[in-house]
C-alpha cells in the first residue's frame, strides 16, 4: 500500500494591515493544509488559521473553514488524525492545532 497526499484549502487571507511590508502589493491568497494518508498513520501537516481571534480577524480578514468541517469533506474526523505536523508557528499554519488529541510535532 502506498501513501497519498492531498492538498486542502482551509481558507484565505484577504488582507494585510497597513504596516505590513507587502501591504501595497498584497493579493489575497489561499491557506493550505496537507492530508497524508500513509499505510501506518493519517497525518495532517499544518492546521490553518484559528477561529474567532479578533486581532487576526481584523488585520488579515481570514476566511477560515473549521478543521473538523474540512476533514469531514474527506470522510474523516479530528480523531482520525494520528499525527499533526506544524511546519512553523505562524498564525496561518498552527491556528487550529488545539482541535486534535494527536501528538503535535513542530
Amino acid at each position: 500500500m502506498s501513501s497519498h497526499v492531498t492538498r486542502l484549502v482551509i481558507g484565505q487571507i484577504t488582507r494585510v494591515p497597513d504596516w505590513h511590508p507587502g501591504h501595497h502589493t498584497f493579493e489575497a491568497f489561499p491557506i493550505h493544509v496537507w492530508l497524508v494518508r500513509h499505510p501506518t498513520a493519517t497525518i495532517l501537516v499544518d492546521t490553518g488559521v484559528g477561529l474567532h481571534n479578533d486581532l487576526i480577524d481584523d488585520w488579515y480578514g481570514p476566511n477560515t473553514i473549521p478543521i473538523g468541517e474540512l476533514l469531514a469533506r474527506e470522510g474523516l474526523g479530528t480523531a482520525d488524525i494520528d499525527i499533526v505536523v506544524l511546519t512553523h508557528l505562524h498564525f496561518d499554519h498552527c491556528g487550529q492545532a488545539s482541535a486534535f488529541q494527536a501528538p503535535v510535532y513542530q
